[in-house]
């Protein structure tokens, strides 16, 4: 991962302190879709927009029960 900008560290130090703290025994996990947005947060200039889903439509589909 490239070197992210102090903010974005201290970003994730906060909303996720257990990645951070001395007991952690591993480092943090993040998908490739958290990396990505994460490495390009760190290039200078580069502007983020992340959109929410604003129907239940828009969201992919996980799994699924039907009885």
């Amino acid at each position: 991962m490239a070197d992210a900008k102090p903010d974005i560290i201290t970003w994730l130090e906060k909303h996720y302190p257990q990645a951070t703290s001395p007991e952690a025994r591993a480092p943090l996990r993040l998908y490739g879709y958290q990396r990505a947005i994460v490495r390009a947060m760190s290039d200078p200039g580069v502007r983020v927009v992340i959109l929410r889903p604003t129907r239940d439509a828009d969201l992919p589909a996980v799994g699924s029960f039907h009885g």
